[in-house]
């Protein structure tokens, strides 16, 4: 099955792309993308691929310090099999978020969007609203006090795999 070719790659370290996923998140979320979303992403991953390596790349992280922003954004994204955009009203204002969408765009990268809170469609940008538009979605939920993933964890991990297949002929 391609799945196992995917994760066979990642383990091998023979995949064409360096990180499963392309993180991308504004600064006002950081703590709740952080902490709930993006390390129990890592981990789920981690779980799935086996591999000690970092599958996860988000700019916090992996910029390099000294370097220019924008280069930075277009080298994460290049080396990312699968984006994953964490959307919120305040991820649509951010100038660098909207770099990070039209690279996505124009690099066509497969995305996940990750919807934090309900953005109204004009305040997404015409490029961002073509994706919510085209692609199907992700949410957090908050259901008895608690927030959860819909679709759960399972799906939405199989999905980044499934998607990260697009390089398998590269």
């Amino acid at each position: 099955m391609k799945i196992d070719l995917v994760l066979e790659r990642f383990r091998l370290q023979t995949f064409p792309k360096k990180y499963l996923v392309f993180f991308s998140f504004c600064s006002e979320d950081a703590v709740v993308t952080t902490n709930l979303f993006f390390t129990e992403l890592e981990k789920r991953l981690e779980d799935i691929v086996h591999t000690p390596r970092n599958l996860v790349c988000s700019g916090d992280r992996n910029f390099r310090p000294g370097q220019p922003i924008g280069e930075e954004i277009i080298r994460c994204i290049d080396e990312s099999a699968v984006t994953i955009l964490a959307v919120s009203n305040s991820f649509c204002k951010k100038h660098w978020c909207k770099r990070e969408i039209q690279e996505i765009y124009d690099q066509d990268k497969p995305i996940i969007l990750l919807m934090l809170e309900h953005v109204e469609p004009e305040a997404m940008g015409p490029v961002l609203y073509k994706m919510f538009e085209r692609y199907s979605r992700a949410k957090w939920v908050f259901e008895d006090g608690q927030i959860k993933l819909e679709p759960d964890w399972a799906i939405f991990c199989r999905s980044i795999i499934d998607l990260s297949m697009k390089y398998l002929d590269e």
